[in-house]
């Protein structure tokens, strides 16, 4: 009986890794950016546009707070049902002259809510000094496109 159990258990969790990883993700997601305490700020609005092509990812993601703003192009992959993508590059900015923008390296994980599909987790970062950023959570919700 209980390799009957551990078999199913197995049969069961590698389903859902396929379920996850067969999921069509692409998209546009929105939600926030939440960088911890001592950050110029704490709460960014956070947007990803997911394109998912034979398991990989690529995409840009935007950030904006106040008058500030940044667009990165990031590349990623599924794994063990998380998200894995990393920002590769700072595409365009808005000029503010003491504050630096994070290339971040963010884990997801997938779920659905009350019918609706979130993805959340954590990231870390570096400026394009080196430097590294003060890290946090992401929280998002899937968007729709708009004209």
């Amino acid at each position: 009986m209980r390799i009957l159990k551990c078999n199913l258990l197995i049969l069961f969790l590698l389903c859902m890794n396929f379920c996850v990883a067969q999921k069509n993700i692409s998209g546009i997601w929105e939600g926030k950016l939440v960088q911890y305490e001592g950050a110029v700020w704490t709460d960014y609005y956070f947007k990803i546009n997911i394109s998912q092509k034979n398991g990989r990812l690529l995409g840009l993601c935007s950030v904006i707070v106040e008058k500030e703003f940044a667009s990165m192009e990031f590349t990623g992959k599924i794994l063990n049902n998380k998200l894995h993508l990393e920002e590769k590059t700072l595409l365009r900015h808005s000029e503010r002259s003491d504050f630096e923008w994070c290339l971040k390296v963010i884990d997801l994980n997938y779920f659905v809510k009350e019918k609706i599909e979130h993805l959340e987790g954590d990231w870390t970062g570096k400026t394009l000094n080196g430097v590294t950023c003060i890290p946090g959570k992401i929280f998002l919700k899937r968007g729709s496109e708009r004209v």
